[in-house]
Parts: C-alpha cells; sequence; structure tokens
C-alpha cells in the first residue's frame, strides 16, 4: 500500500506541467501594499488586546489588596481580642 501511493504521489509530480510566470513590479507594489495593511491591522488588534490586559491586570492587583487587607482584618481582629484578655488576666 505505502508502495502504490509512493508511486502515485511521483507520478502526480512527474505529470503536472511546469508553469513559469514572471511577477511584475506592479504585482511586487500590491503585494508589499497587502502585506503592510495586514501588519498594520495585526499592530492595531495587538495593541488592543495589551490594553485589556493591563485593564484586567490592574482591576486584579487591586483585588488582590482588597483580599490582602480583608485577610488581615479578620484574622488581626481576634488576635488583638485575645491579647487584651490575655493582658487582663495577667
Amino acid at each position: 500500500m505505502k508502495l502504490l501511493s509512493v508511486f502515485l504521489c511521483m507520478g502526480f509530480l512527474l505529470t503536472t506541467i511546469p508553469v513559469s510566470a514572471k511577477l511584475s513590479v506592479e504585482d511586487f507594489e500590491q503585494i508589499r501594499s497587502i502585506i503592510k495593511e495586514e501588519i498594520a491591522t495585526s499592530e492595531e488588534r495587538t495593541k488592543v488586546r495589551i490594553d485589556g490586559l493591563q485593564t484586567q491586570m490592574e482591576m486584579l492587583f487591586k483585588l488582590q489588596l482588597a483580599l490582602m487587607a480583608f485577610i488581615t482584618v479578620v484574622i488581626g481582629i481576634p488576635q488583638l481580642i485575645v491579647a487584651t484578655q490575655r493582658k487582663k488576666q495577667r
């Protein structure tokens, strides 16, 4: 089966007609303009994505600070209460 597929591929490649085409200067200019447009649109999309990621990172940083403050309050207040009660007992 592999040998058959190899012969079929070789036969297909050998029977294709070679095509010779020449690109003109206008063709190259068109290709360059298309590539420049695609690069510009790609850069714009990338900038939008980066801006979105920056806002998300800022929100996560604020959330992290809020959680740290909450944990500090939740753990710190009972510790202070226990510490003052122990001082009273002594």
